[in-house]
């Protein structure tokens, strides 16, 4: 269990899309605090993600069992703000989630 490292507040954000008469409106709402680490990937994790055509800037672990789905969350961090590009990992109690920088 990495509960040592899960030291950094993050905002899971969720999408949410409403219909108008206009066409679709997006808007992301604050759902939950969450305790993380956000790691940046090196050089050589970023190429082998490219090279399956994703990118892939950090890894983000959070602390316990998260329920988050691609393309419907975010993750705010300070000032930079994550889209999940995986489904989330349980890996020894806690969410693993690889991310791409907005």
């Amino acid at each position: 269990m990495l509960g040592n490292i899960l030291t950094e507040r993050v905002l899971l954000i969720q999408k949410s899309v409403t219909q108008g008469a206009l066409g679709q409106t997006i808007t992301y709402k604050p759902t939950q605090h969450k305790y993380a680490a956000v790691i940046p990937l090196n050089a050589q994790s970023r190429l082998q993600y490219q090279q399956l055509n994703s990118v892939v800037t950090h890894k983000v672990i959070l602390r316990g069992d998260v329920t988050i789905s691609v393309g419907n969350y975010r993750i705010k961090h300070l000032a930079k703000t994550y889209e999940p590009v995986e489904p989330p990992q349980l890996i020894d109690g806690d969410t693993v989630i690889m991310v791409n920088e907005v």
